[in-house]
């Protein structure tokens, strides 16, 4: 099984939604916003190139958005530039991976930058630790890592920072959530009410919906 930041996000929100999108198949609807944004992702990749959108609305406004932001995005990636690289480290029988926006190295310290297209800021920072995180395991002489959420849309963005301390302990902290994870038995299933419900197979007889509250 691969681990990555989306499947961890996803078991911290409902773990049997987690359950039911990777191990039964089940797909979220299109999302043009979604698609729009990888498309985005892309064109920083590619210095405004890759494969157009099918959809030429959608291929338009992931242009516009390219265009007003790449002057401000390419001030950033200054230094030793890794562009929508994997990372992975094997975990047992699985593999923990994650791609990566952008990280760059620098003398002592590594800069990770998240580039987020939709309209929501959100200050959340698992993402970010969960990514320099991954990049320690990979890079230990590097002890200091600046990561960033760059909201486009908004001009924003959020940063942390992280040491060898607190990279310590989110490594207990990410190993307890992966074995939990390992370990889930859907015989015993856990529900959480969350962003996702509306698409949730099992919304309906859900038992955290119906009492109205989370089962944390």
């Amino acid at each position: 099984m691969n681990i990555s930041y989306s499947a961890i996000k996803k078991f911290l929100d409902c773990p049997h939604q987690w359950y039911a999108q990777y191990f039964l198949g089940y797909k979220q609807p299109y999302n043009a916003a979604a698609s729009i944004g990888s498309r985005v992702h892309e064109l920083i990749e590619t210095n405004g190139r890759g494969t157009p959108l099918e959809t030429p609305l959608e291929e338009h406004e992931a242009q516009r958005m390219y265009k007003e932001i790449v002057g401000d995005v390419e001030q950033l990636l200054v230094g030793d530039v890794h562009k929508e690289e994997w990372v992975s480290m094997p975990f047992g029988a699985h593999k923990i991976l994650a791609k990566i926006d952008v990280f760059i190295k620098n003398n002592n310290h590594i800069r990770v930058i998240d580039f987020k297209t939709g309209k929501w800021y959100n200050e959340d920072p698992l993402q970010l630790k969960f990514y320099s995180w991954l990049l320690w395991k990979n890079n230990p002489k590097y002890t200091n890592y600046k990561a960033m959420l760059y909201y486009l849309r908004l001009n924003k963005k959020y940063e942390i920072e992280l040491d060898k301390d607190e990279l310590k302990r989110f490594d207990k902290y990410i190993m307890d959530v992966i074995h939990r994870m390992l370990m889930y038995n859907p015989n015993e299933p856990q529900f959480k009410i969350g962003n996702y419900c509306q698409w949730c197979p099992y919304s309906k007889e859900c038992p955290a919906i119906k009492g109205g509250n989370k089962n944390e």
